[in-house]
């Protein structure tokens, strides 16, 4: 407990006074004639005891060595008697004080059990008590004074006035008071502060083993009371006892910890061994798994190479739990979640302040809210300009500013480190002008098959000169550009420059600055031609969250509004397009050549950072971008690197914010946006959000008045009956009917708002957004929720929307997330996946003039695809004698699917092969299937499918790298990035704990990119990532992929299991491939020639038609490739300079 002087004074119950004693002009009533004698303590001896340490109770048999036997005179026989328990496995035996003093040698049989059976002997003289366990301790002699105690014992009583204290030993009825020399009613006891008053007790009475009894007497009230022995600690009476601890031992000074050695020393979480092997200079050999780290005060493990340079590493758990092999150079290291830090990355960094909103100028009264680097900092300001200490005003809300302030500021870490002063300067006016000034462009930025003129017009709120600066080089534009058109702006026609002609792909990027220095920077992009995008099935994707990749800009980093719930140490929102840029070459040295991100479209919701919540369709969100790096700039670099994006979109719904184009939900700014769409505390409901309030909270109900929870009600109701006149959303509410109609007219979460895509203007609007995104160079779509739409409205609206705007190249797939182990979802075709790869033979005979209907259209044609015996079949898939034949596309949708029954079925390899071969012909050609094995929402079933995938991976990458579909992986894969962790917590958990946590720690550094696959000088946590076992691993995959056009593109035959032949011609190329996988295959029936195997470079001739290939081990492989024939290429030893592997091998 904490010292009850320092607390507020506790009243004595009304009912304790009531029974207390009262004693008046009388002697103590407990003394006797026989205590009125006696002395403090009695000193005479009272013997020694001996004690001795068993797991069981002994007995004792005692002699002196050239004497009597002790226990022979004290009437005992053999074996002696039993020993007292004296706790904590020691055991004791008093010798009477009759046989001191012990002036001869004693012997000892200590008898426990046949185990516990010790003969000893003790040297005299023997003065004091003596402990044995194996060898002898002794006491200090018993005839010593008693030792004083460490500290004094208080008593200490809650009264209104001072009182007197009366003490005894209650069994022995010695009154301590009176042994004092004190009469009754006792001695005074002091002033403690606060209504407590003291006495010390005497040291002479201690130690207080018995209870003592008291009697406080004041303001003619007495208490009478007991407190039970041993008393070894001060006491606080108000009613009832509390006792303080006795004063701890002091605890030893820690030893300091050793300071680190010229050399290395490196620091782990979570490991306790480390193997160390090729020392430069050369240390002594250590066996597997290494020897203990050392424990550092801070919570690292350490260990430490003295005059070392270089060395490799691995940290394990005593051999289990390792990591991929570790180097270090000399310095100090700290590991942690499988990257290295030149500093504690646990440690609070210097704080640096931050404010929101950012300063500037402003036109109107300003609520600051203050922030530090460190959630936990300490943060100090002033208004008036003075110097900020630790005694100015200390921020925990924050404030509002009226005039122009200088807000200065510093923070204080956990540590008692002080950051920098900031001067946070906010230019508060009414007559300030913040308007940025505005350009348009005399033709829509796109694509156009001929070239065109434009020309752009500039237009400001006030007068003056406003410049408008440009560039076309693909970078962002500067006042030191070319000045396009320069003037006042302020008429209503503004400003406008020259004609340009526009003849190839070219993209403007504008600076605009008016008179006062607002800004705008915007780019317009025109993309003459057609684009010649290529058949997709030739590249392999990486697919990654934006926001969790990598941080190219931490100026933009945010975090999302459920923020607190979540306990994340860093922004949700922290990764961007910047950071894609820069690390784009890291894809390519992996060998991918596409890249698959989240939603890019601006997204409104308390936990938003995935983009799969959206509140504007037209718009990319603002967080995603840096100064000269937003999407197209992102694009650009894509392209500039032959690598193509895939966008990631939603269609089947918005986040409950609504849309603000479609639907919007708050009053908006001059630009269509919402106004503080980034402050859930002070967003301005319109007039149709505030008809749902009332429609929740009662008539005179706000919706800024509402709780959280009546907002988020209020919000849903503006979307629905009768609010929602335009029928923008359906209005079904979902009750879990997944395999049911409703799956595609419900709304299936909070953030999740069903858009009426049977309704035309919710088509056409997202039909126009999205061509935008087309016309920026987007490559391909992947579509979100894709049964949740129905298929008529894909075949009828978006597919054929898009493929005219893309080109016949747009590729396109979809997620129809059938988490079930076959073809068919639950047997209805309208929920499985291969049904979306089909047009309907009947598709435009379905009524499509009206939203009504459309919506009577859809619900019968989910009654007229019920039955899967009425479903198409395929065998575009299929090599037939070995020869490929052109495929049969004319009921092909335009929609490609994610392969779903095979992901689901990838626990083990042998599920996701049958599952593919047994189900192909369902798809109209699955060869475009995209396949993976894990993503942001579901590992395979029974992985478990909540967590990322942690079992082994080599198989099913061999697999899918050689088997028909386009393989994909998802980000972190390659070093097998948080495998185990669960995917998806929403805001319950840190999202460094899940499988969507923060990769960028482990691409630090550079790497030099010649080709796909091909790199070199890689640097920092990079070079380590792209050395790990699977890294390689992939990387290899992909440059025999990529050699092969057969595994990108062709059809197949299988001849055993996981042996399968693949052919792909064309005008240019006959490429033919023998595939085996884990095991031994004879094929037969094979065109004759000769065939090189990719993976080892050795070549085969084959001439009776029949050949026997094998490649044993878990994720190993062979390809052998025919050459020699008309267009058919040698493609040489592809792996020449990577084979062997760990697992190819």
């Amino acid at each position: 407990m904490s010292n009850p002087i320092s607390v507020l004074r506790r009243v004595v119950p009304a009912a304790l006074i009531a029974a207390a004693v009262l004693l008046a002009g009388c002697s103590n009533p407990f003394q006797t004639s026989e205590d009125s004698g006696s002395s403090a303590r009695s000193a005479e001896p009272t013997g020694i005891t001996i004690f001795y340490q068993s797991d069981a109770q002994p007995t004792l048999w005692l002699w002196e060595t050239d004497g009597d036997a002790i226990f022979e005179l004290e009437g005992y026989s053999w074996p002696g008697p039993k020993m007292s328990d004296a706790g904590d496995g020691w055991w004791s035996y008093t010798i009477p004080a009759a046989y001191l003093p012990l002036e001869r040698e004693l012997q000892f049989i200590f008898d426990g059990s046949t185990e516990r059976h010790h003969e000893t002997s003790l040297a005299a003289p023997i003065t004091a008590d003596a402990w044995y366990d194996g060898s002898w301790e002794l006491a200090e002699s018993p005839d010593d004074p008693e030792p004083e105690p460490e500290t004094d014992i208080t008593i200490y009583f809650a009264w209104d006035s001072q009182p007197t204290i009366w003490y005894w030993e209650t069994s022995e009825r010695r009154a301590f008071s009176e042994l004092e020399g004190h009469n009754w009613p006792g001695p005074q006891m002091s002033d403690a502060g606060e209504g407590w008053w003291s006495y010390t007790i005497p040291a002479e009475f201690y130690p207080l083993d018995e209870q003592i009894s008291f009697i406080f007497d004041g303001s003619g009230a007495r208490v009478e009371t007991t407190l039970d022995g041993p008393v070894e600690a001060s006491a606080w009476y108000d009613g009832e006892w509390e006792i303080e601890d006795p004063e701890p031992e002091p605890e030893p000074e820690p030893e300091p910890e050793p300071e680190p050695v010229d050399g290395i020393r490196v620091y782990a979480e979570n490991f306790s061994h480390i193997y160390y092997w090729n020392a430069e200079p050369a240390l002594d050999e250590v066996s597997w798994p290494g020897v203990e780290l050392q424990t550092h005060s801070t919570g690292w493990s350490y260990y430490d190479f003295p005059d070392t340079e270089s060395i490799n590493l691995i940290f394990s758990n005593n051999g289990g739990g390792q990591t991929a092999d570790l180097s270090r150079e000399s310095g100090e290291w700290w590991f942690q979640d499988g990257s290295w830090s030149d500093q504690n990355p646990n440690a609070p960094g210097t704080p640096v302040i931050q404010s929101s909103p950012a300063p500037g100028v402003f036109d109107s009264t300003q609520q600051i809210e203050l922030s530090s680097s460190n959630p936990d900092d300490v943060i100090y300001y002033t208004l008036d300009g003075s110097t900020p200490d630790e005694g100015s005003l200390q921020y925990d809300a924050p404030f509002v500013l009226e005039s122009t302030t200088t807000v200065r500021a510093f923070g204080v870490n956990r540590e008692g480190v002080a950051g920098t002063i900031v001067d946070l300067v906010f230019d508060v006016d009414e007559n300030n002008d913040i308007t940025p000034p505005q350009i348009t462009s005399s033709i829509p930025a796109g694509s156009y098959t001929d070239a065109v003129e434009v020309q752009f017009t500039v237009t400001d709120n006030a007068g003056g000169t406003t410049r408008a600066y440009y560039t076309t080089e693909g970078r962002a534009a500067t006042t030191d550009d070319l000045i396009y058109v320069a003037g006042d702006a302020s008429s209503t026609n503004g400003i406008t420059g020259g004609t340009e002609y526009v003849a190839e792909r070219t993209q403007f990027n504008f600076l605009v600055v008016d008179a006062a220095g607002n800004q705008t920077e915007k780019s317009f992009f025109y993309n003459i031609g057609t684009p010649d995008r290529g058949d997709f099935r030739e590249e392999t994707i990486y697919f990654l969250m934006t926001t969790r990749f990598y941080d190219g800009d931490p100026s933009n980093n945010v975090y999302a509004w459920d923020n607190a719930m979540t306990g994340n140490p860093h922004p949700e929102w922290r990764g961007d397009f910047k950071g894609l840029v820069e690390k784009l070459d890291y894809i390519k040295a992996l060998g991918f050549s596409a890249i698959w991100i989240t939603p890019v479209v601006k997204n409104m919701s308390g936990y938003d950072y995935h983009g799969y919540h959206s509140s504007n369709h037209s718009e990319v969100d603002p967080r995603y971008k840096s100064p000269g790096y937003d999407y197209q700039r992102l694009i650009n670099e894509v392209h500039a690197r032959d690598m193509k994006i895939i966008q990631d979109v939603v269609w089947n719904h918005t986040g409950n914010f609504g849309d603000e184009v479609l639907h919007p939900l708050f009053q908006q700014d001059a630009t269509g946006s919402y106004l503080n769409w980034q402050d859930p505390d002070n967003h301005l409901a319109n007039d149709l959000l505030e008809a749902g309030a009332r429609a929740i909270g009662g008539e005179n109900a706000t919706y800024a008045a509402l709780q959280p929870g009546d907002q988020f009600q209020a919000r849903i109701r503006a979307l629905r009956d009768p609010l929602d006149t335009e029928h923008i959303y359906h209005h079904h509410e979902f009750k879990g009917g997944w395999e049911q109609y409703e799956v595609q007219i419900g709304s299936i979460a909070g953030d999740c708002q069903d858009l009426n895509t049977e309704n035309p203007v919710v088509t056409d609007y997202l039909i126009d957004a999205y061509n935008r995104y087309i016309d920026m160079g987007v490559d391909a779509f992947r579509i979100d929720t894709v049964k949740h739409i129905s298929r008529l409205v894909f075949n009828r609206e978006f597919l054929p929307a898009f493929q005219e705007r893309g080109g016949e190249d747009f590729f396109m797939f979809g997620e129809v997330a059938t988490r079930y182990r076959s073809i068919w979802n639950s047997d209805n075709p309208n929920i499985s996946t291969p049904f979306y790869t089909w047009k309907g033979a009947n598709d435009y005979s379905y009524p499509w003039a009206t939203r009504e209907e459309r919506e009577a259209s859809v619900y019968q044609y989910w009654q007229d695809n019920l039955n899967v015996s009425d479903q198409p079949s395929s065998d575009n898939h299929v090599l037939i004698n070995n020869t490929y034949r052109e495929p049969d596309y004319s009921m092909f949708s335009g929609q490609a699917v994610i392969d779903f029954p095979m992901h689901w079925s990838f626990n083990h390899v042998s599920d996701a092969w049958n599952i593919a071969v047994g189900g192909d012909w369902a798809y109209n050609d699955a060869t475009w299937n995209v396949t993976y094995v894990d993503s942001h929402d579901y590992a395979p079933d029974t992985a478990p499918e909540n967590q990322r995938y942690a079992g082994f991976w080599p198989d099913k990458l061999s697999l899918m790298f050689t088997f028909r579909g386009i393989p994909t992986i998802y980000y972190g894969t390659e070093i097998e990035f948080m495998k185990g962790a669960v995917i998806d917590v929403g805001p319950n958990a840190p999202l460094d704990e899940t499988g969507r946590a923060y990769f960028g720690d482990h691409i630090e550094g550079s790497v030099d990119v010649q080709d796909f696959g091909r790199y070199s000088n890689a640097t920092g946590a990079m070079a380590e990532t792209l050395s790990h076992p699977l890294a390689r691993h992939i990387r290899a995959l992909n440059l025999v992929r990529r050699a092969v056009p057969a595994l990108q593109k062709g059809q197949y035959a299988v001849d055993g299991f996981q042996a399968f032949r693949r052919r792909y011609t064309d005008d240019e190329v006959d490429s033919f491939a023998l595939v085996v996988l884990d095991g031994a295959q004879t094929f037969h029936n094979i065109p004759n020639g000769t065939y090189r195997d990719v993976i080892t470079g050795e070549s085969h001739t084959v001439s009776n038609g029949s050949a026997t290939l094998s490649a044993y081990g878990a994720g190993n492989v062979r390809v052998w490739v025919l050459y020699g024939g008309p267009r058919q290429y040698d493609p040489g030893h592809v792996l020449a300079d990577l084979f062997p592997l760990q697992w190819i091998n």
